[in-house]
């Protein structure tokens, strides 16, 4: 079967150079000018690649701009068809920043494409095929050898919340919180669905049900690697279930009697403007601090916190990965 390529950008003349040069190359191709027939053509079709062009407007006629590529590059992400499609993105002579270039990859593009095109364009395209083939295999593979996740107790202590006698999220952390409230709020067995801005307005976060989706995200993987590291397969719904009434404890899960859970009460959580010169001024003090003291401070998750401290004016990161810490700016 010839692979099947879609291909996203908003100058016509592209657009039939790239079909016929990957007609020639042996692939199929469908070519569009825009994010709402990209995304149309997601629903009907499965796609072997993504040649993706960031400034493309988000129907016929209107202003091409930089956001719609990236959107479209997001919501590819999130199809149930094409979501591990590669995506190589189309980029004008160069002229994209580094910084750019970083995001594009956190949101999954594989390799980048500079405007005219040379022979690299096949070589490109048979490379990320390739290695998406070979990371396909070699999930497969990990997979086949792993025993599926069956259940578990879930217990909460004072520094986290385990399961099968692993560590899924430190105490800390809003997932935890989350946990706690489910099992709380359930009589043991059954199953409370709460709704993300239920959970968010009983738990005080003041990024509402983006705090709960942030935090759910990051509970599920953290799960994921525990049970990977017990040699155990799971699902993204093995701890937590979402459904249209919202989320709660899956059926092979089992937590003791007796759970309660409180509130993050206000006063343990100021506002950000405080919370960030609290933190700035135990920098300016000459303390060595992390994003990890911000957390257990104000007992907030890893991404709040992330957020919260990256707008700290002020004050750099020095150092590297664990070991590094925080400094006023005007340090050498």
């Amino acid at each position: 079967m010839k692979p099947h390529a879609l291909v996203i950008d908003d100058d016509p003349e592209i657009r039939e150079h790239l079909k016929e040069r990957l007609e020639s190359f042996g692939h199929e191709c469908i070519a569009v000018g825009s994010q709402s027939e990209a995304e149309e053509m997601f629903k009907q079709h499965t796609f072997a690649y993504v040649l993706l062009d960031l400034e493309i407007p988000i129907r016929y006629g209107r202003v091409s701009a930089k956001s719609m590529g990236e959107n479209t590059l997001r919501n590819l992400r999130k199809d149930p068809r094409n979501g591990n499609a590669p995506v190589l993105v189309i980029t004008a002579h160069g002229k994209d920043s580094p910084a750019l270039a970083v995001k594009l990859m956190k949101l999954g593009a594989v390799d980048f494409l500079n405007k005219p095109f040379d022979e690299r364009l096949e070589e490109s395209i048979n490379e990320a095929l390739q290695k998406h083939a070979a990371r396909r295999q070699d999930k497969e593979t990990s997979s086949d050898s792993m025993q599926p996740f069956k259940g578990g107790e879930l217990t909460f202590t004072e520094e986290a919340a385990e399961l099968l006698d692993a560590r899924i999220v430190r105490s800390n952390a809003t997932g935890y919180l989350i946990l706690k409230t489910l099992a709380a709020n359930a009589p043991h067995g059954a199953r409370v669905a709460m709704s993300g801005k239920g959970l968010a307005n009983l738990l005080n976060l003041e990024r509402g049900d983006d705090a709960v989706n942030d935090a759910i995200k990051s509970l599920r993987k953290g799960f994921r690697k525990a049970m990977a590291q017990k040699n155990l397969r799971v699902e993204t719904d093995s701890l937590i279930c979402n459904s249209d009434k919202g989320y709660s404890l899956s059926p092979g899960i089992t937590w003791k009697e007796g759970v309660t859970v409180s509130p993050v009460k206000e006063e343990r959580r100021p506002p950000l403007a405080e919370r960030q010169a609290w933190f700035r001024d135990q920098v300016l003090s000459g303390k060595k601090m992390t994003r990890r003291h911000y957390e257990h401070h104000f007992a907030m998750s890893e991404p709040s916190a992330k957020r919260d401290v990256a707008g700290i004016p002020g004050i750099r990161f020095n150092g590297g990965g664990m070991s590094g810490y925080y400094v006023p700016k005007s340090t050498r």
